[in-house]
């Protein structure tokens, strides 16, 4: 009896070390992949209304959308960019937004890419 219980703890053994090595692999190549995935703003600035974003395609796939919410002023938070799209991987477009209101005011976004991955959140003093 005493060497059918040394290869059950063995089968046992490897089934737990199987597992584990799929868990890892399964967690690093999602951790890898989210990393890839996003967009990033390289520049913003503002003239009069107008803010310029170049924003860079941090990805392996093309950006055919970028979701746009404003943040601040809260009153309008609908925003759409205008730009060209797709931003192919590496590339960099320049997308423009109105500032609503007038004076000194912080136009603040969050934008969000279609191929996934992390938001960017930005914001610029308009004058």
């Amino acid at each position: 009896m005493k060497g059918v219980s040394d290869v059950i703890a063995v089968l046992i053994l490897l089934l737990i070390a199987i597992s584990l090595t799929v868990t890892f692999y399964y967690f690093a190549t999602n951790i890898l992949t989210g990393q890839m995935q996003g967009i990033e703003v390289r520049d913003i600035f503002c003239s009069g209304n107008v803010v310029s974003m170049d924003i860079k395609n941090m990805g392996i796939n093309n950006v055919t959308l970028i979701t746009c919410t404003r943040t601040s002023p809260t009153s309008t938070p609908a925003c759409t960019l205008s730009g060209t799209y797709p931003i192919e991987p590496g590339q960099t477009n320049r997308f423009t937004e109105t500032c609503p209101n007038t004076g000194q005011r912080v136009c603040s976004y969050r934008l969000l890419a279609s191929s996934g991955g992390k938001a960017a959140t930005i914001s610029i003093t308009c004058t």
